[in-house]
């Protein structure tokens, strides 16, 4: 079994340093991933007075330029989005960044998300046409 761990990219906690801090010290205790997400809508105020959690309402860093970053800044680790709200993304625009992504960071996506996309056809001249590495999908 692999263990991954969520980087610190909203909230309090959230900056350029904790998010290196905790990837590194991920792979040096030997996490097999680091792991971020998306979120394009935030609550106002508290609605329903659940008493939301502060980072609810804060602003969070884009997953995959944060996952570029932290490529540069890791050698091994797996790189993953939990979430990415693809309908929000032109999707050619959108596969094209995971691609990139995955050129970058030396064919880091533990779940192969970029070549699915590039196999259903959201491929242009400027996206790379292979993934680093086979894929079961």
């Amino acid at each position: 079994m692999d263990f991954g761990i969520d980087l610190p990219t909203s909230g309090p906690f959230a900056s350029t340093e904790a998010i290196v801090r905790v990837a590194q010290e991920a792979e040096r205790l030997g996490y097999a991933a680091i792991w971020t997400y998306e979120r394009l809508l935030y609550p106002l105020g508290d609605p329903v007075g659940a008493g939301l959690p502060e980072f609810y309402s804060s602003g969070t860093y884009e997953p995959l330029e944060t996952l570029s970053y932290v490529a540069a800044r890791t050698e091994r680790i797996k790189l993953g989005t939990s979430i990415i709200t693809a309908p929000f993304h032109v999707p050619v625009i959108l596969a094209r960044r995971f691609a990139t992504l995955d050129q970058l960071s030396g064919g880091r996506d533990p779940d192969c998300r970029n070549c699915r996309l590039l196999r259903h056809g959201l491929r242009n001249r400027r996206t790379p046409r292979r993934c680093r590495k086979p894929c079961a999908s």
